[in-house]
């Protein structure tokens, strides 16, 4: 079921729809985290390789820690010790710097460093996926919102979505301050980590490419294979359980496992979630920055039923 409720602008008082365009903010972490499991899939990276055998154009600065450390499936699970846990966002007037100097500090950006022994526990890093988002540049030779676009957006069917930092189309939700107060777009130049524009209804294709279709269709919609899915869905260890290659994980009272993601930008907040085993999923998708006590408040009941609890039971424990 899909449904657009609210309005994308306080000023103009148009409807929301399924087809409206929204940033998703750190949603943008899975999305990515697909993009490089294709070219693990396809043996052009090595999950557990030092991730600066693929780097020439910017490298991690030296400090106390061992930079070659740095994996690629440390970085995809917050693992590797590195800095920087979110970007801000720029004024779309104001020229978008390089990712190399963005990674470096340059524009406002703080600079992307090593901070804790690699491998050694959680450290969630917005700058971790600007790493891999040079990496997907590197490695393809193409930028990173064409390799996406055509490696995995628009072959699963995601033909309005985009990690372009351009002006966003007549379709967009404006967003919205606390009060309710229409705001500026911010542009996000590392857009592996914060960058993503898209809809309710192609979010909602990202979510079910994770799991067998109605009529048979394999996990991975054949951007990625069923077995490389499933890798990428695997908890990892380093990261006590807690976090896939992209993606939070946790298992239910049920014993049902679910995956997710949340996020925020300045005026959005969304989610997206899937229990594979199920075959269920649930996208929220706000242009608000109140709009992330709605998206907890659906994560909280989708993740009620999924665990075989009724409303009372989540009233009760709340």
């Amino acid at each position: 079921m899909l449904r657009g409720l609210g309005v994308t602008d306080t000023a103009t008082m148009r409807p929301i729809t399924p087809e409206t365009l929204f940033q998703a903010a750190s949603i943008s972490k899975p999305v990515t985290a697909w993009g490089v499991m294709r070219l693990v899939e396809e043996g052009l990276v090595d999950l557990d390789a030092d991730v600066h055998r693929y780097l020439t154009r910017w490298h991690l600065p030296s400090t106390e820690f061992d930079v070659r450390q740095v994996t690629v499936r440390r970085l995809l699970s917050h693992t590797a010790g590195i800095s920087v846990p979110s970007y801000r966002g720029l004024a779309a007037t104001r020229s978008a710097p390089e990712l190399e100097a963005a990674l470096s500090g340059g524009a406002g950006c703080s600079v992307v460093r090593l901070v804790q022994t690699p491998g050694k526990g959680f450290c969630y890093s917005g700058g971790g996926y600007g790493i891999l988002q040079l990496l997907i540049e590197e490695v393809s030779a193409r930028p990173f919102s064409e390799y996406m676009r055509t490696t995995v957006l628009e072959p699963l069917d995601m033909v309005h979505t985009s990690f372009a930092q351009i002006s966003p189309p007549e379709d967009s939700a404006t967003p919205h301050d606390w009060a309710g107060n229409p705001i500026a777009f911010l542009h996000y130049p590392v857009a592996a980590a914060a960058g993503l524009r898209s809809t309710v209804a192609d979010m909602a294709r990202f979510a079910a490419a994770g799991f067998p279709g109605p009529d048979e269709e394999p996990a991975g919609r054949e951007v990625l294979s069923p077995e490389t899915v499933q890798l990428l869905l695997d908890p990892q260890q380093e990261a006590a359980d807690e976090w896939a290659l992209g993606y939070a994980t946790r298992v239910l009272a049920n014993g049902i496992r679910i995956h997710f993601h949340t996020g925020a930008n300045t005026g959005f907040a969304a989610a997206v979630a899937a229990a594979p085993e199920l075959g269920e999923g649930l996208v929220v998708l706000t242009n608000s920055d109140r709009g992330s006590e709605i998206m907890w408040d659906l994560f909280e009941v989708w993740e009620a039923k999924t665990a075989g609890l009724g409303l009372g039971d989540l009233i009760a424990g709340a």
